[in-house]
């Protein structure tokens, strides 16, 4: 039987229409973030935005095959620094939240596993679920795990970064041909009940409204660790957590990968 935490999820989720979903490391959070959140809350009517800290995070850089052209994986903060700042840089938007649930869920952290789970709490009263995603990421999802349940889990919003390509309008981007290939492979007879459309679309809605910032975790980190202003990067109080705490003092590279990259 349910727990009463279940049931408790379960009816905020029912009081919500339309809900959006935004994962990442957040190591750490920033102002990027927050304002892809937000553009995307108000051009989708979105009612809520849950920000959700990966636990284990992976990332693959090729079909099974690390990549030899591509830097190692470094190590991710621990998950109670990532989860803390994550409560810290969203406090004061009440349309915002953080869900903990791949912070608390052991293993590695997969995307299915998490719209799945938060649909198996809402059941047929749910909101409808959006999941807003860099364009990177979409461009890697061939080599997700069941990327084609996303598709009947959530609408897929993307967040553009780098410069739109000459097929891209301002409020669509192109599904890359890989990820088209494999959909219609493995959803050929069910792909327009899945997709909601007549047929499966080769374009997915883009955040158009979000602009592009020249602001990313990686660059927050690096200065931080030679002692350069991050003022205005992020929020005051996580920019003080990450002094207090002592984070990013130095680059420490393992073994280890992670499926959604920091924004």
């Amino acid at each position: 039987m349910p727990d009463a935490r279940d049931s408790a999820l379960s009816t905020q989720h029912s009081a919500l229409a339309r809900l959006g979903l935004l994962g990442g490391t957040f190591d750490p959070p920033h102002i990027g973030h927050l304002l892809l959140a937000e553009c995307a809350r108000l051009e989708f009517g979105l009612d809520e935005v849950a920000f959700l800290p990966a636990g284990a995070p992976y990332r693959k850089t090729a079909p099974g095959v690390p990549s030899s052209s591509q830097p190692p994986p470094r190590r991710v903060s621990a998950v109670e620094h990532r989860l803390v700042m994550t409560e810290l840089a969203i406090a004061g938007n009440p349309h915002f939240r953080v869900d903990a649930r791949e912070v608390l869920r052991p293993g590695n952290t997969y995307t299915v596993d998490t719209l799945q789970s938060m649909r198996a709490e809402c059941g047929n009263v749910g909101p409808d679920i959006f999941l807003i995603l860099g364009s990177d990421a979409l461009a890697d999802m061939p080599y997700w795990k069941t990327p084609e349940r996303l598709f009947e889990l959530a609408t897929i919003l993307i967040a553009r970064k780098g410069p739109p390509r000459p097929r891209d309008t301002a409020t669509e981007i192109a599904i890359p041909a890989a990820l088209l290939s494999l959909l219609r492979a493995r959803w050929s007879h069910r792909v327009g009940e899945l997709l909601r459309f007549d047929q499966l679309p080769e374009t997915l809605p883009v955040v158009s409204t979000m602009p592009l910032l020249p602001v990313s975790s990686t660059l927050i980190r690096q200065r931080v660790a030679a002692s350069l202003p991050v003022r205005y990067l992020l929020p005051k109080a996580v920019e003080s957590y990450i002094g207090e705490h002592g984070l990013y003092g130095a680059a420490t590279v393992v073994p280890g990968a992670q499926e959604n990259d920091d924004a």
